[in-house]
Parts: structure tokens; sequence; C-alpha cells
């Protein structure tokens, strides 16, 4: 009797990982309360041709580069004797707008 009550309790255990784990929802996070209730812009000075929904990120990182022939460098989950940086630019969503965002 024992032994059914923890393979129950396994298979539920299981379920709820599986429910979790294949959530398809993508959501960014919330405004920063500092952002809500302002009166003013905070990008009201950013130029017209940096409001896109591009950001270049610079990154450091101590993972083994492995060569991607498409892609170009990619970096694995093997750690490296040494550290390597670079940019990256990344979408926030497929085709939002400034506005979107």
């Amino acid at each position: 009797m024992r032994m059914i009550q923890i393979i129950n309790r396994l298979v539920l255990l299981s379920l709820a990982f599986l429910f979790v784990g294949c959530s398809s929802a993508r959501l960014m996070m919330p405004t920063p309360n500092v952002y809500i209730d302002s009166k003013t812009d905070p990008y009201s000075d950013l130029p017209d041709e940096l409001k896109n929904n591009e950001v270049e990120l610079l990154y450091i990182t101590d993972r083994s580069p492995e060569q991607d022939g498409e892609a170009g460098l990619s970096y694995g989950y093997g750690r490296s004797h040494s550290l390597a940086f670079g940019t990256a630019v990344v979408d926030l969503g497929v085709d939002m707008t400034w506005e979107d965002l």
C-alpha cells in the first residue's frame, strides 16, 4: 500500500513539472513602479533611430566557444580557462514597435 502512495505522488509531481515546463506564454517584466505614475517621459530625449525593439548587449563569459556552421560563434555549457567578451543584439519580441514596448 505504501508503494502505491509513493508512485501516485511521483506521478502527480511529474505532471506538475510537465504543466509548468510546457507553458508557452512568454511575458515581459512589468513596468518598474518609478515609471507607472510618472508624468514625465524618461525617453523623451532618445533619438528616433534608437526607438526600436533591438537592444545591443555587452557580454562577458567563461563558457567554451563552439563553432556553429550557420549562426557563427556560440557558447556551450562547458567552462573555458579564459574569458571572452563581445556584443550581441537581442530582439524584444517579433514585429513589435516602440509604442508596443
